[in-house]
């Protein structure tokens, strides 16, 4: 129970930091579209992640699935933050002139 707390509150400001990403990130003339592809997206992947996830709870258990879901998130969330420094690391250093 004291996990799922944690994670309400750390979805709970999501949706907003969400949108104001996307805010942030299109211009004022692109963001029409963005948000209308972004919607598309979020609308289909309710259906895909409820298909996928009902096999998973049968054959994981309810414990199993969210464990696993726990650790593929944690696991982006490392991948996701390495990537910059991993990129960083193979540019080739600035010659000297």
């Amino acid at each position: 129970m004291a996990g799922l707390a944690v994670g309400g509150l750390v979805y709970g400001p999501f949706p907003a930091f969400n949108i104001t990403l996307f805010q942030s990130a299109a211009s004022p003339a692109d963001l029409p579209a963005v948000l209308a592809a972004r919607g598309s997206i979020m609308t289909a992947a309710v259906p895909v992640g409820a298909a996928l996830g009902g096999p998973l709870v049968t054959w994981l258990g309810p414990d199993g699935t969210l464990l696993a879901s726990g650790a593929a998130t944690v696991t982006l969330a490392v991948l996701a933050a390495l990537g910059p420094v991993l990129v960083l690391a193979r540019r080739p250093a600035p010659q000297a002139p």
